[in-house]
């Protein structure tokens, strides 16, 4: 048994039209998306920017229950080399948080839900 395809005149324009909307999007991407400015990983606890750590150095910082009563227990925020930040440890059910892992791009944030923390690489930090 043969199976012909067969194309016909509208099978060439929406195949045109697939590849013009394709490079469309990824020509216009650049401008829909956070510039790669970012310098620092700012955590934010019930809303509120409480810190910000610098993206140029590696560094281990480490946020206590005992100063934030919305943590489970303190949780350790690690900052490597290239500049990519991750929630090394912290107590929650499903240890979503560090789950997550790196890191790097400006806007994408590490959600800690039951310690109502978020951390979001951004262009300027909490003392600018």
């Amino acid at each position: 048994m043969k199976l012909g395809l067969r194309q016909n005149s509208s099978d060439i324009t929406y195949f045109c039209l697939a590849i013009l909307v394709t490079v469309s999007i990824q020509a216009s991407l650049p401008f829909f998306l956070p510039s790669g400015n970012a310098q620092y990983a700012n955590v934010y606890i019930l809303g509120e920017l409480t810190h910000s750590y610098a993206l140029s150095q590696p560094a281990s910082y480490t946020l206590l229950q005992n100063e934030y009563p919305s943590l489970l227990d303190d949780m350790i925020i690690e900052i490597d080399a290239t500049g990519k930040v991750r929630v090394a440890e912290e107590t929650s059910r499903y240890h979503i948080c560090s789950l997550q892992g790196w890191v790097s791009t400006p806007g994408q944030p590490i959600v800690c839900a039951p310690n109502r923390v978020v951390i979001v690489i951004e262009e300027s930090g909490l003392h600018e």
